[in-house]
């Protein structure tokens, strides 16, 4: 049985794409949350990867997973 790994990246800039982009292909990896101020640019990551968007770590932190 395979497990998910949840991962959170802070930021949305150029290097956090590229990142979020690599880690799609890391077997039992998936990223679940995205920190960033910028709501929009946030957001839009964290779409783009089917992870949640967050406004700040405190959250993203907080999550159960």
């Amino acid at each position: 049985m395979s497990r998910t790994f949840g991962v959170g990246i802070v930021g949305a800039g150029t290097i956090a794409k590229v990142h979020a982009a690599e880690l799609a292909g890391v077997e039992g990896a998936e990223l679940v949350a995205v920190v960033e101020r910028s709501g929009e640019d946030g957001r839009e990551l964290a779409a783009s990867h089917g992870a949640e968007w967050h406004p700040d770590q405190e959250g993203m932190l907080a999550r159960d997973d």
